[in-house]
């Protein structure tokens, strides 16, 4: 039987000198304790893959929206946050097509699940914007002739495109602000 007051000795040598756990000696440590272990800074870039459609046409302000993200967010060599959680967010803005305008979706991240856990993050996109009319047709306050008739009249501008975003897209979305992950 060994001494008690040796085991005593040892657990506070122990102590006062520290010891590790398996994720201070290179083990792989779970999603969680890698997320609640490190914060996200700014400037972080999320790329993200919809598993929701969105579209300027029906988008309202405050919608949700969800996606994965496509890989892994390191930080150093740490990852914070890994490939595949999922991604909540919400429509921050949307203009749908109109005559002569171009659609418009603004989009934000609020949080990622990491093992089932939300974790509050807010990144964003830069707005997202459907492309312009073909060069050659005639915008608002343009007159188009037609043939020898002396009547001109205005022709109004095209409806744009709308911004249809389907499951599978992928979005970068940057980190706005230092974010603590906890």
């Amino acid at each position: 039987m060994r001494n008690p007051s040796v085991l005593i000795v040892a657990a506070a040598l122990a102590l006062a000198i520290g010891c590790t756990t398996k994720a201070d000696r290179g083990a792989t440590a779970s999603a969680a304790d890698l997320a609640s272990a490190f914060d996200v800074p700014a400037g972080v870039q999320l790329r993200v893959r919809l598993t929701s459609s969105l579209s300027s046409g029906t988008a309202q302000v405050g919608d949700p929206w969800s996606g994965t993200l496509a890989g892994a967010v390191m930080v150093g060599n740490h990852e914070i946050l890994p490939a595949g959680s999922t991604v909540r967010g919400a429509v921050t803005g949307a203009h749908p097509a109109g005559l002569g305008t171009r659609a418009m979706l603004d989009l934000t991240i609020q949080d990622v699940l990491v093992e089932g856990a939300p974790r509050p993050l807010t990144a964003g996109t830069d707005a997202i914007l459907a492309d312009l009319p073909p060069a050659d047709t005639p915008t608002a306050g343009e007159r188009v002739a037609t043939g020898p008739a002396p009547e001109r009249r205005p022709v109004a501008a095209p409806k744009g495109t709308e911004v249809d975003l389907g499951v599978g897209n992928a979005l970068v979305f940057t980190v706005k602000e230092h974010t603590p992950s906890r």
